[in-house]
């Protein structure tokens, strides 16, 4: 229920702005798939082929969106989740380059936190759950 509730700016936006509906709907698409993704992973509900279906849609999400347009420095988190889940060297490089851009944009040095983070998670994805990993991690990815 409060997930729904955390989309509320960017409803009013929508409302008030109705010209950028195509990218406030992206974005909010954006942090729903990685938000399930996050869910799923945790509650042990994700097996290999759907956790590569959902990973493959939300870069087809993501491609459809400009890494350099408005509003992208709210998609940090929901990338880092992603590329979390992702598991093909294909998917992590996509992923991995998009933090690398964002920070780029606008400096935030967490983008630059969560590459290093995901490299941990990538190297102990056998043995640990991503979803355990990051807490530990005491990085604060936003």
């Amino acid at each position: 229920m409060r997930a729904a509730q955390s989309f509320d700016c960017l409803q009013r936006c929508l409302l008030r702005h109705p010209e950028h509906a195509p990218r406030l709907l992206n974005i909010k698409s954006q942090i729903k798939q990685a938000y399930n993704i996050y869910l799923r992973r945790a509650l042990d509900d994700l097996d290999p082929p759907s956790s590569l279906q959902l990973v493959s849609q939300f870069i087809r999400t993501a491609e459809a969106y400009s890494s350099s347009s408005p509003g992208h420095h709210v998609l940090i988190w929901a990338t880092f989740i992603v590329a979390a889940e992702s598991s093909t060297p294909e998917h992590q490089a996509f992923l991995t380059e998009r933090l690398k851009t964002f920070h780029s944009i606008n400096g935030f040095k967490n983008s630059l936190k969560a590459v290093a983070l995901l490299k941990v998670i990538w190297k102990n994805s056998s043995t640990l759950k991503w979803t355990t990993i990051i807490p530990q991690m005491r990085t604060f990815i936003m």
